[in-house]
């Protein structure tokens, strides 16, 4: 399978991903926060968060015990955890 991807910003940081595997592909459009503050030392907020998401489905997303759902809230919790 061959992916390709274009995503343009006039933002400093792109805070969209993209993510897939043999079985599943996603998208993920990240949304600038209010906060001039950031939570931790990275490039942005939404691009910590979805990138993070982005990375908690790609680990679990081959799983076929779990549900779209499933993996989508486990992904979400473990963001929040972390």
């Amino acid at each position: 399978m061959k992916i390709n991807s274009l995503s343009k910003t006039n933002k400093k940081v792109n805070e969209d991903v993209y993510g897939y595997t043999h079985y599943a592909a996603w998208v993920i459009d990240g949304a600038t926060g209010y906060e001039k503050d950031l939570l931790s030392e990275v490039k942005s907020d939404a691009w910590w968060f979805v990138q993070s998401i982005s990375k908690y489905i790609k680990e679990s997303i081959d799983n076929f015990d779990l549900s779209i759902e499933e993996v989508i809230q486990n992904s979400v919790i473990k963001t929040k955890e972390f």
